[in-house]
């Protein structure tokens, strides 16, 4: 995953430069969940851009998941509450850290090298068991279309709840929202 490799090394964004790139996705989390309580996870989140910039809106219970030891040393530095743990462990760190997710962000994570149909299937399969019923899961892309996210649509429990393209915008081009089904 090189995502944070693009910028300065594996340095985080300042937040002025983060808000701009993650505008889509930080302003669906902010129309989606008024409650700045909401548990809020974001799988793959690097060096923290995005859980930063929802920290600086007043957001108070984020977790992020990283796999990569480098940018979670940088995440865990700007004082973010960040856990290493492979992507199939999503459900179990909703269980062990605080309870289930009312949201999951994921960007850019269902299109890196390795994820091909079974790993994109399990991931997406935990990653809807974390979420409470009725909880979102906003999922970021750099490709224009939906064809690495078939995962969430196919293992059930969610109904698309949202979908945008922005075509001029180079790190998230395409946002689908997913919704859990209610109990």
């Amino acid at each position: 995953n090189r995502r944070y490799w693009e910028y300065g090394k594996g340095q985080p964004l300042d937040e002025s430069a983060a808000k701009m790139i993650y505008a889509p996705i930080i302003e669906k989390v902010g129309s989606i969940f008024p409650d700045k309580d909401a548990l809020i996870g974001e799988i793959g989140c690097g060096t923290g851009d995005i859980l930063v910039c929802l920290r600086n809106m007043g957001y108070t219970n984020l977790i992020g998941l990283e796999k990569e030891e480098m940018p979670l040393r940088i995440a865990r530095e700007r004082g973010l509450d960040v856990h290493q743990m492979g992507h199939y462990d999503v459900r179990i760190a909703a269980s062990a850290i605080k309870g289930n997710f009312s949201g999951l962000i994921a960007n850019r994570v269902f299109e890196t090298p390795v994820m091909n149909r079974d790993y994109a299937e399990t991931m997406a399969k935990t990653a809807i068991k974390s979420l409470v019923p009725g909880g979102f899961a906003i999922i970021g892309s750099t490709e224009k279309g939906r064809m690495h996210l078939y995962g969430f649509m196919k293992n059930g429990g969610v109904k698309l709840h949202s979908e945008a393209d922005f075509p001029s915008e180079p790190y998230v081009r395409s946002l689908v929202v997913y919704e859990r089904y209610k109990l």
